[in-house]
């Protein structure tokens, strides 16, 4: 028995979802995380290939002049465009569509704007507004760009990122809400202490925040964590294992 491996005292399965992700600052046009989940030290995180559940929204801000009871947002002017998933949702005009939300700021509060209609083709959002609103949000679901599930790795362990798998922002409309059908995690990725799980995005679109309330965000995968102990020199053995498996061991 090699007296550096590293024991696990106990592993169990778990499900993961968006509140598992601390929220990271996107750069719109840049490969940027959008989310990251660090292993905590003395634990261990077995990602298991198999089907995964991803829906991401988009958000656009703008001003408006007080007085009117309309608004249309023009995405499409700006190069961005949504979509319609197979999601049930009621007809317009509404507040409780799935994919595609309008707020508006009166008095500085952020409060439902109601949807009167929406053209995919064109990229515009009609929204009926109170007219002492000052600005509105659109919450959709983008076309545009790519999203990844990333491995990122401690300092000094030469290369920092590897992708497990990547997808368009065109398959995940189309997936929902059947993910576990169409979106697969392809392989395993066994992390332990201070490594983590990235959710990376490349798009121009304004993500939401992870943990803003008004988006719809949902994250569903099946993992395994537990808590493990090292002898001496079983923590650097098991870095570089890691490394070598995932390839991250050359820069």
């Amino acid at each position: 028995m090699n007296p550096t491996a590293p024991r696990t005292i106990r592993l169990k399965p778990v499900r993961l979802d968006v509140g598992n992700f601390k929220p990271e600052q996107q750069i719109p046009g840049h490969i940027t995380p959008v989310g990251r989940l660090t292993v905590e030290q003395g634990h261990v995180l077995g990602v298991r290939a198999g089907p995964i559940r991803l829906y991401l929204q988009a958000v656009h801000e703008e001003p408006v002049t007080p007085g009117g009871s309309s608004h249309t947002v023009d995405l499409g002017a700006l190069g961005l465009y949504f979509a319609f998933t197979k999601r049930k949702s009621p007809a317009f005009p509404t507040t409780k569509h799935n994919d595609i939300r309008g707020y508006q700021r009166i008095s500085g509060a952020w409060q439902p704007a109601e949807v009167n209609a929406a053209d995919v083709a064109a990229g515009t959002v009609q929204l009926n507004i109170d007219t002492n609103a000052d600005a509105v949000r659109v919450y959709y679901v983008p076309l545009e760009g790519e999203v990844r599930l990333d491995v990122s790795a401690p300092a000094g362990s030469g290369r920092s990122l590897v992708q497990l798998v990547n997808w368009t922002m065109r398959e995940l409309a189309e997936a929902a809400p059947t993910g576990y059908e169409m979106l697969r995690v392809p392989k395993d990725a066994f992390l332990i202490e201070d490594y983590a799980l990235q959710l990376t995005v490349n798009t121009k679109n304004q993500m939401a925040a992870l943990d803003e309330p008004q988006a719809k965000h949902e994250l569903r995968m099946e993992a395994e964590t537990g808590r493990v102990e090292y002898t001496p020199g079983g923590l650097a053995i098991a870095r570089a294992r890691i490394n070598y498996m995932l390839g991250l061991g050359v820069s």
